[in-house]
């Protein structure tokens, strides 16, 4: 599976809580070996998905930037 599909299918899965999953970087580089996950994400939304990138703030004061789709249960049609 390509690493696209693999961002794709992680971001529209919901956590335990019923929350929609949100990926870093530092999560997509242990899970799935994407070195380059910006360009990936650059990719998707060149061909028409809604991601968005929000700014978080690690618990140590670290801030890391968490990306999500907009229309996951659209594009979770797509893995049905």
């Amino acid at each position: 599976m390509s690493s696209k599909m693999n961002i794709l299918r992680y971001l529209t899965k919901t956590d335990a809580n019923g929350k929609q999953n949100q990926l870093t970087t530092r999560q997509a580089r242990a899970m799935f070996k994407i070195q380059h996950v910006a360009a990936r994400i650059y990719d998707l939304r060149s061909e028409g998905f809604r991601i968005y990138t929000n700014n978080r703030r690690l618990k140590d004061g670290r801030r890391v930037k968490a990306y999500r789709l907009a229309d996951a249960q659209s594009v979770s049609k797509m893995f049905a």
